[in-house]
């Protein structure tokens, strides 16, 4: 039950319905309209976290980030 509301909350915060979470029955507009807005939170989150981090905390961050684009290209 917690799950559920855990998923409700997620969707209000991204201000989607809760049914975009949902199986195959997903129209592919709302998933690509939720795509882009977990997108946008996520870049911002990001914005906010490095603007907050010394510089090595920013070089670990890019470093990190690196590491996992080579892994999934690779």
């Amino acid at each position: 039950m917690r799950s559920v509301y855990t998923l409700a909350r997620i969707a209000e915060m991204l201000e989607v319905p809760v049914s975009t979470f949902h199986g195959p029955g997903v129209d592919r507009g709302s998933t690509e309209r939720l795509a882009q807005t977990v997108e946008t939170v996520l870049l911002a989150l990001v914005q906010d976290h490095l603007r907050r981090s010394d510089p090595e905390g920013r070089a670990r961050f890019v470093e990190a980030v690196q590491a996992m684009v080579a892994a999934a290209a690779g």
